[in-house]
């Protein structure tokens, strides 16, 4: 896990690190509740787009917002599974995988 809130700075490092270095066809998923949006950096919403992110997690990030995403490395944007929500409200999301 990576605590961008009190771990700020050195976990938006640590995070675009290890997934800069996911093997290519890899999944992940990612969970965000709460502040994820403080510290992130444009160089981690634009690797999110490896993993199949859309831009929109770009444009709508924000404090007290929640977001879920499952994605592969090497997918193109936006064909992620993703949920977002503005209000911090749960969100969920899921994957065949094949």
């Amino acid at each position: 896990t990576f605590d961008f809130y009190g771990g700020r700075e050195n976990a938006v490092r640590e995070c675009y690190e290890f997934l800069r270095n996911v093997q290519v066809d890899t999944i992940v998923a990612i969970a965000v509740k709460d502040d994820g949006a403080s510290h992130i950096t444009d160089a981690l919403l634009q690797l999110l787009k490896q993993f199949g992110g859309s831009s929109r997690v770009a444009r709508d990030f924000q404090f007290r917002a929640s977001f879920a995403m499952i994605g592969r490395k090497g997918m193109q944007p936006g064909q992620a599974v993703e949920a977002y929500n503005a209000n911090g409200d749960v969100v969920t999301v899921a994957m065949n995988i094949e």
